[in-house]
């Protein structure tokens, strides 16, 4: 005999299947509720984080905006207001031309090499009779060298006597400096070398301020070059930055090479000396 089910089983698997399918929908309801509401919070979110990030940009932009401002401010204050000032009086002293004068005359005497001119006994003389303001003007550069060239270009003083003393800067010297030297003499007017790696300091990342030297007559009768030391411009770059700062201020050229100390890991890099643009 076959048993038939009877109307209370039927009903009982039906209601089961019935109360988990309608489970199942309740659940696929919630969640898609609940991502629908998901969506404006998300676009919410989104535009936040862009807004936010726009902002510190702008106030990154603006905050280096006003940096730049300010040291380009301090750098050209410290070279019109000391430097050229400095230079300018230098140029005028008397002695100053007076010395390129006596050393210019004993050098056509002396019928020498000027390389052993510099090294002679008369050099020696003049030197220590009327170099003793110009050797102390010096030390206010942080004992930096200060040269006096005749208008041909020739080194016939240096207070530091390195390797380009008894020299032709104008002929063998850096570029830079050569086509500066020129343009002084040509102009009359005080010109700036730009920073370089100067061979007779070791290769030290170097600028140099020239002036031209006339005579009581007014004629040209050489040149004052006055170094300047890098170090000086990488303070003031520096200045504001307050201890710890990770931040860094760099002077980059015109061919977008550094004109200052790169500072990394607590060390001094001179990118100057590479010939990578940054």
């Amino acid at each position: 005999m076959e048993t038939q089910p009877n109307n209370s089983e039927l009903s009982g698997s039906g209601g089961t299947k019935n109360f988990f399918m309608g489970r199942g929908l309740g659940r696929s309801l919630l969640l898609w509720f609940l991502f629908l509401s998901l969506i404006p919070l998300l676009i919410a979110s989104t535009i936040s984080y862009f807004s936010a990030r726009d902002a510190l940009r702008e106030d990154a932009y603006n905050a280096l905006e006003t940096v730049t401002k300010l040291k380009t401010a301090n750098i050209s204050s410290y070279f019109n207001e000391h430097l050229m000032v400095d230079l300018d009086n230098q140029a005028r002293m008397h002695t100053n031309v007076n010395l390129l004068e006596s050393l210019t005359k004993a050098w056509q005497r002396s019928n020498k090499s000027l390389s052993d001119f510099v090294k002679s006994y008369p050099w020696e003389v003049i030197v220590h009779e009327q170099a003793a303001d110009l050797i102390t003007f010096t030390k206010t550069y942080h004992d930096q060298d200060v040269l006096l060239l005749d208008t041909q270009g020739n080194v016939l003083f240096s207070v530091k006597r390195w390797s380009d003393l008894g020299t032709n800067l104008v002929s063998s010297g850096d570029p830079k400096l050569s086509a500066a030297l020129e343009q002084a003499l040509k102009s009359g007017k005080p010109v700036f070398s730009d920073l370089i790696a100067y061979a007779p300091a070791d290769n030290r990342v170097t600028g140099f301020l020239i002036s031209v030297l006339l005579n009581d007559s007014g004629d040209k009768i050489g040149l004052i070059v006055l170094e300047i030391s890098v170090d000086a411009i990488d303070s003031i770059l520096q200045h504001s930055l307050a201890q710890g700062d990770s931040g860094a201020i760099y002077l980059i050229g015109n061919d977008l090479k550094m004109r200052s100390h790169s500072h990394e890991g607590g060390r001094r890099w001179y990118s100057i000396n590479g010939s990578t643009p940054c």
